[in-house]
């Protein structure tokens, strides 16, 4: 993979989750101390991204293994979210249209995190060597976008709505001009069980498959407090900053991931992954 494409690539996931950590980590405190949302509805909120994060990524990963490019459906989905980010931002003050809006939006993002994994992959001839670094580039974008909302303290304001909603204009229209991922399946005869991901949920028939799932679903449980209900913890208690000191959490993160290659070759994936689940408990 030559210089260009890599450059590319790191672009992209430095803005994936620029997008991301613009809104998620002080959206509570938004909906909290601004808007006076209770803290059911919040919740209630934050439920948009798990109901996206099951439903969206099984029926968008099918249209783009079928039909159209990673990189444009990734670049029309990031459009459309901008333009409900904005919505969000510029016009919403109940809670209940707060969550369709936001529902909408998660639909449009959360497959947008396994496209720009599909476009990588797609570019790589050595994955456990090159994603890991590409993909710490996008652990910058997040702690980039914390450190800005924390020092310019505006964490409990719309303005970090707003900064998300450009971002994935920019992001939006940068997709177009990524390296080509074609539709793998592109011109196979299609089933109804494609529009469900049957064949994914199959998986889970393997006993080892099962056990990762499960591990998984258990660690993001305590992962979705911290990153959702941190903040607004922090601004509570008048720690300076909040936003910038929740950035330690992904400095880390970038460090470990730029080294999965390391550990990959030395321990392997078993190990690796039980001492990651460990240490974050």
């Amino acid at each position: 993979m030559n210089f260009t494409t890599k450059f590319k690539l790191s672009l992209m996931m430095f803005l994936e989750f620029f997008i991301w950590g613009a809104w998620c980590v002080t959206l509570a405190s938004y909906l909290l101390f601004n808007l006076k949302f209770t803290g059911g509805q919040v919740g209630n909120i934050f439920l948009t991204m798990a109901i996206a994060s099951i439903i969206s990524p099984i029926f968008v990963g099918m249209v783009a293994d079928k039909f159209f490019p990673a990189q444009h459906l990734m670049g029309v989905l990031h459009l459309v979210g901008g333009i409900l980010m904005f919505f969000l931002a510029h016009q919403v003050q109940t809670s209940q249209l707060f969550f369709i809006v936001l529902l909408g939006y998660t639909l449009c993002y959360m497959p947008t995190l396994s496209l720009a994994n599909t476009v990588c992959f797609n570019q790589m001839t050595n994955t456990e060597k090159e994603f890991p670094l590409i993909r710490s580039i996008g652990v910058l974008g997040w702690i980039v976008v914390g450190l800005f909302l924390g020092y310019m303290k505006i964490e409990t304001t719309n303005i970090p709505l707003y900064i998300a909603s450009g971002s994935s204009f920019l992001m939006g229209f940068y997709c177009f001009f990524l390296p080509n991922t074609p539709p793998k399946g592109a011109g196979e005869k299609m089933r109804l069980g494609d529009f469900f991901g049957v064949e994914a949920f199959g998986l889970l028939k393997d006993k080892y498959f099962f056990i990762f799932a499960l591990a998984s679903l258990l660690i993001s449980m305590t992962t979705s407090f911290y990153i959702n209900l941190g903040n607004p913890f922090f601004v509570s208690g008048e720690l300076p900053y909040p936003a910038a000191m929740m950035t330690g959490g992904q400095i880390s993160e970038a460090v470990i991931t730029a080294l999965l290659a390391f550990f990959f070759v030395k321990v392997g994936v078993k190990w690796m992954l039980s001492i990651g689940m460990l240490s974050w408990a």
